[in-house]
């Protein structure tokens, strides 16, 4: 693994400073884990074709997770739209290299947050799955149909989404969380005023 050149720090906005993606990144993943992650978006498109309802009790929750994804995709979109390489240079022997690929420490940190969904290219430079997905489709686009299928899952009644179109999603949404996590681990050591928590 050789170092190639480093992104600076991303600086906290206030009320006028300029938008930065990477800090949506750095905070997407101060709030959660890629596991959780990863589980509610299974579970989610799960329920959307069960007839009873994904955890009725946690519909503000839910609210707020959709906005939290809503800005997580809109970063995502923007970074592939600024032409992003990965800052280092890695081998496929690296992949079993941890600090790679978490930044928690001890138990199964390595295997909960390792990439199931990206390819070995994506794994060596994250950007590419944001380039690919988005030559497809728009953050707007994913939004939209993930919280189509939050409202089949929050409901009680059978619905049937498209399995194609749920397995698409899932794959889609998942690479993103997935490139987005690599890049975060790898990256983004803080961004000014806001340090991320050490695990």
């Amino acid at each position: 693994m050789k170092k190639a050149k480093t992104k600076p720090a991303a600086p906290i906005p206030e009320a006028q400073e300029q938008y930065d993606p990477f800090r949506i990144i750095a905070i997407t993943f101060d709030i959660n884990h890629l596991s959780s992650y990863r589980h509610f978006i299974t579970d989610i498109l799960l329920y959307s074709s069960l007839s009873r309802a994904y955890r009725k009790e946690l519909a503000g929750e839910l609210i707020l997770t959709l906005d939290e994804i809503a800005a997580f995709l809109k970063a995502c979109f923007d970074i592939s739209k600024q032409k992003h390489q990965s800052s280092l240079i890695i081998s496929e022997e690296d992949v079993r290299k941890r600090k790679l690929v978490t930044n928690k420490k001890g138990g199964l940190g390595y295997w909960d947050d390792f990439p199931k969904v990206l390819s070995m290219e994506e794994f060596k430079n994250p950007y590419l799955a944001f380039r690919l997905i988005f030559e497809y489709t728009t953050h707007e686009k994913l939004h939209d149909s993930f919280k189509q299928m939050m409202r089949y899952a929050c409901s009680n009644y059978v619905s049937y989404p498209n399995e194609g179109n749920t397995l698409l999603l899932y794959q889609q949404l998942m690479k993103l969380f997935e490139a987005a996590h690599l890049i975060n681990v790898r990256e983004i050591c803080q961004t000014e005023d806001f340090l991320k928590h050490p695990y």
